[in-house]
């Protein structure tokens, strides 16, 4: 599956809409999605959380749109985060995780959105690679990195 990722690091955000909003307005900028992706993103959310607690220490989300349709290009939003943010847990929705990775989906088809989340459940699991997220400051070496282990160019 071909996609690309940007990434975005050491910007504060109160809660997790804000945050969202934002990788939402820098797909929407870059001409990746069509208007209305972040509203698809927020109900989705609000009746299908995507934190995942993936390792003891450190959780993520993978926030996506109700409708694929709304992607005009696969791409990743990521957002390492310097303060972790609070949202629901996608096991348990009345629970709340806290985490410092968000990988805001805008893939083309529902089959490699599937595709995709298991790709990143079996890559998220590896705690050196999270810890290592949090660490590296440059942008170009934490987008290299996720696209060799997510497998941006097959």
């Amino acid at each position: 599956m071909k996609f690309s990722i940007l990434v975005t690091t050491g910007q504060d955000f109160k809660n997790w809409q804000d945050c969202f909003k934002h990788l939402a307005g820098l797909l929407e900028k870059e001409k990746k999605v069509k208007p209305g992706y972040w509203d698809s993103v927020l109900e989705r959310e609000k009746e299908f959380p995507t934190g995942l607690q993936v390792t003891p220490t450190v959780g993520i989300a993978i926030p996506h749109p109700s409708n694929p349709k709304l992607s005009l290009e696969s791409t990743i939003a990521v957002s390492i985060l310097p303060n972790p943010i609070e949202v629901c847990s996608m096991a348990e929705p009345d629970e709340k995780i806290m985490v410092s990775v968000v990988l805001m989906l805008a893939l083309e088809g529902s089959e490699d959105h599937l595709i995709m989340l298991q790709q990143m459940m079996e890559t998220f699991q590896d705690e050196s690679l999270l810890q290592n997220l949090l660490i590296i400051k440059d942008t170009q070496v934490i987008q290299k990195l996720l696209e060799d282990r997510l497998g941006a160019s097959n």
